[in-house]
């Protein structure tokens, strides 16, 4: 079996997640990733697809070893026999005359020559495990990839749903403090409706808040291929998102040597260049070399001989050569021909393609650390509007419409702050994975 060491450049973790009536159990995203490649039914198929490959990557199945088989017969015939011979010798006339033949013997044969076909084949299916071990690879980063991203977006659902319990806390201290306004004359029936209104809109968000945590937490196990009862909730959205600060020159250095799909390509021209040579074989006569050592023995009722055994070796040599096939040699070697420009084209097209969403994902990536820094300034400035807004509330100095705008807008601020790191992750995974440092 190909050993392949996975090299996860995933740093995110959660801090706790908890068990349904038992004790803590930490599954942060490393374990998830873990249990996904080992159980997502894409990896399993690919890994027996590697064992497949590598066993029918042998000199015998390539037609290079020789053949060895063992032969054996017997047969036992009884016939009305008459035989009439030249010369002197009598005739010989027998009802149910008997003849008796049993042998057997170990034979070899080996192809000798055939336009070096067998070491073309042996090439070419050593070259298929090569690219069965790069498909796995390949699957590997798809399940890293959609486990991190139903991760990424099951904690981002959770983080607002924290948010909007926050919002719903401050609107039902609200509507107690208008209501005890009220109970003095220092507030009226409408601020009272607002400040219920507002308490009714915060406790909506937050039901399609916790439907759409429950959809995303079923998502997020969906894509480990295994069922884990055990897993309850995640605690602690308290969440270290610390970037790797990708070198730009060292991810394009290693672009065409390690990215998965041009490592594909590579090896399917390959194997496109032996099945060529494979198909120019026909030119040439098959030569094969043949031996065996076999014993024989004839018994017969009537006749002149009435027993005969051999035993011994022998050896033999042929050699067998294609005059006319009505053209089909050569329209195979035309197709074979034009099957390996079709993979340098495919090379030509996957570079480009390769290089454009480097720099897109580049680009990306760069343009999400910088909003993280704006996240973080907006934070503060709206931690402080609220502060300074909820004051002037309580003291009867602003009105409800400016104290709902400075809480909505300081829930938006966290949200986007945790988000953009967020997206700053998903962007350093991406350029990992087009990169090829996400698996090795």
């Amino acid at each position: 079996m190909i050993k392949h060491r996975l090299t996860l450049f995933l740093v995110s973790i959660i801090n706790a997640i908890s068990v349904n009536g038992q004790d803590t159990v930490n599954y942060n995203l490393d374990k998830l990733i873990e249990i996904a490649v080992k159980h997502n039914h894409n990896v399993q198929i690919s890994r027996n697809n590697v064992d497949i490959a590598e066993n029918n990557a042998s000199l015998g199945n390539a037609g290079i070893l020789p053949e060895i088989s063992l032969t054996g017969n017997a047969s036992l015939s009884s016939n009305d026999t008459k035989a009439e011979f030249s010369g002197n010798i009598p005739t010989s006339e027998q009802d149910g005359a008997k003849s008796i033949n049993y042998g057997g013997g170990v034979e070899m044969s080996r192809t000798l020559f055939q336009g070096f076909y067998s070491v073309n084949k042996y090439k070419k299916l050593k070259s298929q495990a090569e690219l069965s071990g790069i498909k796995l690879q390949t699957e590997i980063e798809n399940t890293i990839v959609a486990v991190t991203r139903s991760y990424y977006t099951y904690l981002s659902i959770v983080k607002d749903h924290n948010i909007a319990i926050e919002n719903l806390t401050i609107s039902k201290e609200r509507l107690k403090k208008v209501e005890n306004n009220l109970l003095f004359g220092q507030s009226n029936k409408n601020e009272r409706l607002n400040a219920q209104s507002a308490l009714n809109a915060d406790s909506i968000q937050l039901l399609n808040l916790e439907n759409q945590r429950k959809k995303a937490y079923h998502d997020l196990l969906k894509s480990l291929g295994k069922e884990i009862k055990n897993i309850a909730d995640i605690k602690s959205q308290k969440l270290p998102l610390d970037l790797l600060l990708l070198n730009y020159n060292q991810l394009k250095s290693k672009l065409e040597e390690n990215n998965k799909s041009l490592k594909q390509a590579k090896t399917n021209i390959g194997i496109s260049q032996l099945e060529y040579k494979m198909t120019k074989a026909s030119r040439f006569p098959n030569i094969k070399l043949s031996t065996g050592y076999g014993y024989n023995q004839q018994e017969f009722d009537v006749g002149v001989l009435t027993y005969n055994r051999t035993l011994g070796f022998d050896v033999g040599i042929s050699l067998s050569y294609n005059l006319f096939d009505f053209g089909q040699r050569r329209k195979n070697i035309q197709n074979a021909k034009i099957a390996l420009q079709n993979e340098k084209l495919n090379i030509d097209k996957i570079e480009l393609q390769l290089n454009q969403d480097f720099e897109k994902a580049w680009s990306d990536y760069t343009l999400q650390l910088k909003s993280i820094e704006i996240e973080k300034k907006n934070l503060t400035n709206e931690k402080a509007r609220f502060q300074n807004v909820k004051d002037q509330y309580y003291l009867g100095q602003t009105d409800n419409l400016t104290f709902r705008d400075a809480q909505l807008s300081l829930a938006r601020a966290k949200s986007q702050l945790f988000n953009a790191r967020i997206n700053a992750k998903l962007a350093e995974l991406e350029l990992l994975r087009i990169s090829g440092a996400l698996v090795k």
